[in-house]
């Protein structure tokens, strides 16, 4: 499976959800930056889609450069594939990964803006992790960043960790920070001391629910066959861990009003600036 092309194809849902976030923000990058080009980091860039198709065209910002970063060779491929031109190059980089990092700034710094969706929820050391987005970043250069704090039916993905049919695959699904992070109820207070000690000034925090609709089995599989934990399996688990899930997800969405292939999320939204 391809997870570029898998990807690109089953993210409907988290793209309208993160154009509607930078939307919001369009004012504040504007008066932040205002007509003066700059140049953009994208944390966990994924396929390259929310780069190319949303913070280029969208954010009303000239650009002198962009470049997107992750960690996943397939991503990567099918971003380079995809989108790369004068504009716009990929790199691979483990943003938590101070060696690395070190390495990388050699050749890429002074960005005017960072940004990240749907990747900080990933990564077990997120301090370490915006230490080094700040590295990257000039003085009162800005970071957007969306974080996926929890979603309605992750319960169910710990329930079948837990269950005699998936333990096998126990310490494989339960080992991926989003299930640590997500246990944290004081999640937001632990950003805001992070973001105060890493040398941020904030600009936009907050908190922000949305219910997303998959609309069919089949979108509601395919966006969370993306999961990382699902390459330990072989091919047959993973297609009947899937169906359970579904099924597991539509009971959840049933019993908090929601239709069967809706879920609930919810997300924190920040929007911080680069002390001098």
């Amino acid at each position: 499976m391809d997870v570029g092309k898998l990807y690109h194809s089953a993210n409907k849902v988290s793209f309208a959800i993160v154009f509607d976030f930078i939307k919001n923000v369009k004012h504040l990058l504007k008066d932040e930056i205002g007509d003066r080009k700059c140049k953009l980091l994208d944390v966990g860039t994924g396929d390259g889609r929310v780069l190319s198709e949303i913070i280029i065209k969208e954010s009303d910002l000239k650009f002198e450069k962009a470049l997107g970063v992750d960690i996943n060779d397939q991503m990567l491929n099918f971003a380079k594939k995809t989108y790369v031109n004068d504009l716009m190059k990929f790199e691979k980089l483990n943003i938590e990964d101070k060696k690395e990092v070190t390495e990388f700034l050699k050749h890429h710094n002074n960005f005017d803006i960072a940004t990240s969706y749907y990747c900080l929820q990933w990564i077990l050391d997120i301090e370490q992790a915006l230490k080094n987005i700040s590295e990257f970043l000039k003085p009162n250069g800005i970071f957007h960043f969306v974080f996926l704090k929890s979603f309605l039916s992750e319960s169910a993905f710990i329930e079948m960790a837990n269950s005699s049919k998936y333990h096998e695959y126990k310490n494989d699904i339960l080992k991926w920070p989003c299930f640590t992070h997500s246990k944290n109820d004081n999640i937001d207070k632990y950003f805001e001391n992070i973001l105060k000690n890493t040398g941020f000034t904030v600009k936009l925090f907050e908190s922000k629910t949305i219910i997303g609709n998959f609309e069919t089995k089949e979108g509601l599989k395919n966006f969370f066959a993306m999961m990382p934990f699902l390459k330990a399996m072989p091919d047959g688990v993973k297609e009947e861990f899937l169906n359970d899930y579904v099924e597991k997800s539509k009971m959840i969405s049933r019993e908090h009003g929601l239709s069967d292939f809706e879920i609930e999320a919810s997300f924190l939204n920040c929007f911080v600036v680069k002390c001098e």
